[in-house]
């Protein structure tokens, strides 16, 4: 538990989640974009938090717990 500083710089673009889950059900459940523009911040329309990126298939098929009480862009 603590706080934790992260650079823009050091935010990589990975494959996002479609929300709300699309209809029907055979629509991808994720979106690959190929944005290769850098990141600018005033377009940021929200924040999605991805565990699973790097992560080997063992990894990701465990259990996972993760709390966020709040987070600041500064």
């Amino acid at each position: 538990m603590g706080e934790y500083k992260i650079p823009i710089s050091e935010l990589k673009a990975v494959k996002t989640v479609t929300l709300p889950r699309p209809y029907p059900g055979f629509l991808p459940y994720y979106f690959e974009h190929e944005n290769a523009g850098g990141f600018d911040l005033e377009n940021a329309e929200s924040l999605q938090f991805s565990i699973g990126p790097g992560m080997d298939q063992d990894e990701q098929i465990g259990e996972h717990d993760l709390s966020i009480i709040s987070v600041k862009l500064e």
